[in-house]
């Protein structure tokens, strides 16, 4: 989670041209509500989309939750969003059906591994650079970009019940061991 990775200007005009100027709503939620949901819904009612790279996902991860890995999922795959692709790309085949009726599901996203971070504050930072300059931001600062891309898509689909765990993987794994 912590690994520096180099982030190009022109990726993050894209990503914040793709957010726009309008306000967009980001619920929260925490390791508890999540614990909670996990017992309460049904898997049909639930999709968990877990953000952290393909090492962190196999070392713990939520069951049937789908991982969107930030090592090999891009802006530009959530931006140019096209379903077909995605699911080739990242959905299992067991969980297609959930990734489909996601508009009638909960959803969580888990973006980072260590809730100690305080990354929602660095929302900004994700989205901004000096013109023409290289940045370098975290693997969870990046997870975290690309679960808030997701959350935009999500939002252009008229999707309302997104939420963004502010807990971090440790946390939730705490609670629900995996």
């Amino acid at each position: 989670g912590n690994k520096m990775m180099k982030v190009s200007y022109q990726i993050l005009k894209e990503c914040a041209e793709f957010i726009g100027s309008a306000p967009l709503k980001i619920q929260t939620t925490n390791a508890q509500e999540i614990y909670n949901n996990l017992q309460y819904f049904k898997p049909s009612e639930l999709v968990v989309f877990d953000f952290r790279s393909r090492a962190a996902f196999e070392s713990c991860h939520i069951r049937d939750s789908i991982s969107i890995p930030l090592d090999s999922c891009t802006p530009s795959d959530i931006i140019k969003f096209n379903e077909k692709k995605f699911i080739e790309c990242f959905v299992p085949k067991s969980s297609v059906a959930a990734f489909k009726g996601r508009k009638r599901c909960l959803v969580i996203m888990i973006p980072f591994e260590d809730p100690s971070l305080n990354l929602l504050s660095n929302l900004p930072k994700l989205f901004e650079s000096s013109e023409n300059l290289e940045v370098e931001l975290r693997e969870d600062e990046i997870a975290l970009r690309n679960s808030i891309l997701f959350t935009k898509h999500l939002a252009s689909e008229r999707h309302r019940n997104t939420y963004v765990c502010r807990s971090g993987m440790k946390s939730i794994a705490e609670k629900y061991p995996c």
